[in-house]
């Protein structure tokens, strides 16, 4: 699936002030495998994603997979958004 910038950009912004320490994350890099988001960065990152995004997501939709890298992130915005 092809997602645009303007869902990513926003996605990292949020991941470098808030996860990396303000180093730049590439859509592959594993976030939860890595290390660099935890369970409680992950239910502040859902809270962004549905102010930013103005998406709901469901406590289902809170997995490894869909959060595992930017790229899942954006992937599953874009199916909240369609």
């Amino acid at each position: 699936m092809t997602v645009d910038g303007a869902v990513k950009g926003p996605i990292r912004e949020w991941l470098m002030a808030n996860a990396t320490g303000g180093r730049p994350v590439s859509d592959d890099q594993q976030l939860i495998r890595d290390g660099l988001l935890t369970s409680l960065m992950v239910v502040e990152l859902v809270l962004f994603l549905e102010q930013q995004f103005g998406v709901v997501i469901d406590d289902m939709d809170v997995s490894e997979e869909n959060f595992a890298s930017v790229q899942a992130i954006a992937e599953l915005v874009d199916r909240k958004r369609a």
